[in-house]
């Protein structure tokens, strides 16, 4: 018997069973379902590390609500708890997303953006490839408002990361100054 005999054989059998043959075309489709995502996970958390230094030495801490499902931002005396465990934590630094309405740049556009302090970037030991990062001051909502751009943000919407230092957007109608953009694939 030969190879075109033997997929005959096969196509047959399948088409006089269809229950199994839909039954097997299934879990098949699971199987490579199942395959591609951890993959992924693992190809996304093992394979490719954060793209800063000491990335495997970070984590996540966040606090948990309700009945278990939910976790949301740890409160300022969690915090203060944890950076007193200097044999378990170096640094502790917070940040929040929040989601924002850029207007004033054609249709109304929902962004997220992360609030965070200038140590953040310190403890990721990354610095703007254009531009600066966040003063005390500007952290304390002293002088003007100020954000820093994703690099891929800063092309789209300036044209490139030095045209967008200086530049104004509109986020929840209050007008903010880009002092700086991050490197690409930073953020």
């Amino acid at each position: 018997m030969g190879l075109m005999d033997d997929a005959r054989y096969a196509v047959r059998s399948l088409v006089r069973k269809p229950s199994l043959t839909l039954f097997a075309i299934g879990t098949i489709a699971l199987g490579v379902g199942a395959t591609t995502a951890m993959f992924s996970t693992v190809e996304s958390v093992v394979l490719n590390p954060l793209p800063f230094d000491d990335g495997e030495r970070m984590v996540g801490l966040f606090r948990q609500v309700g009945n278990g499902t939910a976790f949301i931002t740890p409160r300022p005396a969690d915090l203060d708890l944890w950076r007193e465990q200097r044999d378990v934590f170096e640094v502790v630094e917070p940040w929040t997303s929040r989601s924002y309405t850029l207007t004033g740049r054609g249709d109304p556009v929902e962004l997220n953006a992360a609030l965070v302090r200038p140590p953040y970037y310190d403890l990721l030991g990354v610095r703007p490839s254009v531009g600066r990062t966040f003063t005390g001051d500007e952290v304390r909502g002293e002088g003007t408002r100020v954000l820093v751009l994703d690099h891929g943000f800063a092309v789209r919407t300036f044209g490139s990361p030095e045209a967008a230092i200086d530049g104004t957007l509109t986020l929840n109608g209050e007008p903010l100054t880009v002092i700086g953009v991050m490197p690409a694939g930073i953020l």
